[in-house]
């Protein structure tokens, strides 16, 4: 009976312990990005100081992030800013995330901003 109870116990915290699973992903914005960009996007992290030469971007302006494809980003956040004409001061992070990794951060974002970047071009069609 004892062990029925236990097991019941358990069965009912279940719940509480699901919620506790962290997000990889999250994490990972956390740790690189939000140090810049701040922990809700917005531009506002620790290290975002008025004595930067370019601000961080905004990353909850759908306006602004409408602007980029995913692709864009992935770039981004593979090479750095320079890979897009942005700032010199945005990372390389391709160097320590995988591309998995790189392309949930680009889903997070997309979050974020709560919005969509412009349709990827097509690929050309083959030749004849």
């Amino acid at each position: 009976m004892r062990r029925a109870a236990v097991l019941f116990a358990c069965l009912l915290a279940a719940p509480a312990w699901a919620a506790e699973v962290p997000d990889p992903v999250a994490d990972t914005y956390q740790f690189l990005c939000a140090q810049c960009h701040g922990v809700h996007g917005d531009g506002t992290g620790p290290n975002a100081t008025p004595s930067l030469e370019a601000q961080p971007a905004d990353l909850t302006d759908p306006a602004y992030m409408a602007k980029f494809t995913d692709a864009q980003i992935v770039r981004t956040v593979t090479f750095g800013g320079p890979a897009n004409d942005l700032s010199s001061l945005m990372p390389p992070w391709g160097n320590r995330l995988s591309r998995d990794e790189v392309l949930g951060l680009v889903r997070y974002i997309r979050t974020l901003c709560r919005c969509q970047g412009p349709a990827e071009a097509p690929a050309p069609a083959p030749g004849p």
